[in-house]
Formats: structure tokens, sequence, C-alpha cells
């Protein structure tokens, strides 16, 4: 089934599409060996949570959690931490500088 016959199913027949899901729900409940990526499909497919990380609740938190990770990583760029070894190298380029200007 593609993604487009699902939500033509949902449309035109919307009581069967409601007992797919409760079938798909029901299965992936029952197997516990179902592959993530398989409920993933499922679940956007079905337009269902076939997996607690597809709740709308951890989702949205996973997605601060990033949000406030990308922030601080933001907030970091552009800062240059000095380190000695940054300083003699600039130091080498500087003797290196004069000596072609004599």
């Amino acid at each position: 089934m593609t993604a487009d016959e699902a939500e033509a199913l949902k449309v035109v027949y919307p009581n069967i599409f409601e007992r797919l899901q409760n079938k798909v729900i029901e299965h992936v409940s029952d197997n516990a060996n179902i592959p993530y990526s398989r409920k993933l499909q499922l679940g956007i497919l079905m337009d269902v949570a076939t997996d607690a990380s597809l709740l709308p609740q951890n989702v949205l938190g996973l997605q601060n959690t990033f949000q406030s990770e990308a922030g601080n990583d933001q907030q970091n760029q552009g800062v240059v931490k000095p380190s000695q070894k940054g300083l003699q190298s600039l130091d080498f380029a500087s003797r290196v500088e004069g000596k072609d200007k004599e």
C-alpha cells in the first residue's frame, strides 16, 4: 500500500481505515521483534504512533532537546580558543614573511 492509497482509503472508507489502524497497533504491540524502521513505516502510512518515540509529546521533547543543543552550538560558533601551538605557527609565519621582504 502506498501513502496515496492509504490517504484515499482514509477519505473514502474511514471505517475500514480505522479498523486497519487498530489492527496495525494490535500487531505492533503483540510483536516485539518488529524492527524500528518497519514500525516507523507502518506508523507513517497508517497515521498512528506505532512506537513510543512517535507520540506527539515525545517528538516535541526530542525537538526541544535538539533545538537547545543547536542554540548552544550557534552561540559557540566563531569563538576561537587560543593555543600555544597556534601561537608558534603564527610566530613562524611572521618570521618567514619577514625574510621574504629582505
